[in-house]
């Protein structure tokens, strides 16, 4: 992943690792400008089965909302969920994510959702 993400201009991979332990338990990565829309994109935050539901994956992503603030200035940030993924969906909405469209079709159709930073 970390390779190919590379290799899209804008493209960044980075490690989620637990405060106490110093482990590797997840990653991101985001494109800083999606060429369909001029918007930054949250591609991917993954983390660890072991992990999961136990708030590892909400401070991830409060700590990646106050880096692209801080360090790339944006006012907000887009993903793409797909529809069958109601436990994803759910996640972010309970982030403060809100629809702005849908794309796609079938089993490929995506809930686009946008939150202010």
């Amino acid at each position: 992943d970390w390779w190919i993400n590379r290799m899209m201009p804008g493209g960044h991979v980075l490690g989620i690792y637990l405060k106490a332990t110093g482990e590797a338990v997840g990653q991101a990565n985001f494109l800083e400008e999606n060429p369909e829309d001029g918007m930054p994109w949250l591609g991917l935050l993954m983390i660890a089965a072991p992990h999961q539901r136990q708030g590892v994956g909400r401070e991830a992503f409060g700590a990646l909302a106050t880096y692209f603030r801080t360090t790339y200035g944006w006012p907000a940030l887009r993903l793409g969920v797909l529809v069958p993924n109601t436990t994803g969906l759910a996640f972010w909405r309970a982030l403060g994510f809100e629809q702005v469209e849908e794309k796609g079709e079938d089993a490929r159709r995506v809930f686009v959702l946008e939150r202010v930073l």
